[in-house]
């Protein structure tokens, strides 16, 4: 597969083609493709051609360009806006997964310490507990001078 399917768009064997740039920011970012299948030259009247001294010079035809041209950057920035939202979208979600996996850890975190302080506070109690009863046994015998 290609990015851009030249053999799928002259399968059909259009009579006019006309194809302009997607521009947004000086940057081209796609195609503005037309065909027509039934008339030839349907698109000429937009590119018309004068000869002036055996050569052809392009005379636009203002009004259906310009609208095409301003089609075009709507065309552009619509597609680059939609990127941005996608992308956008991408990284919040990232944003959130990671998120998750903080509150994750934060809780696992705070049941690890938890745990150790009763751990702690189990080995204090017991060690009390025996320094108590040595106390107690050589409490029993006398003082020795």
């Amino acid at each position: 597969h290609t990015l851009f399917p030249y053999t799928t768009l002259f399968r059909s064997h259009p009579k006019s083609i006309l194809c302009l740039p997607l521009q947004s920011q000086q940057r081209i970012i796609g195609v503005l493709y037309l065909s027509n299948q039934q008339t030839e030259n349907a698109f000429v009247s937009l590119l018309l051609y004068a000869v002036v001294e055996r050569s052809l010079t392009p005379i636009k035809s203002p009004d259906r360009l310009e609208i095409l041209s301003l089609i075009s950057g709507q065309a552009a920035s619509t597609i680059e806006k939609a990127r941005l939202v996608h992308d956008l979208k991408l990284a919040n979600s990232d944003l959130k997964r990671s998120q998750s996996q903080l509150e994750t850890y934060n809780r696992n975190l705070e049941e690890t310490v938890a745990d150790r302080t009763l751990e702690l506070r189990n080995a204090k109690d017991v060690a009390e507990a025996a320094t108590s009863m040595k106390s107690q046994f050589l409490g029993g015998f006398p003082p020795l001078l």
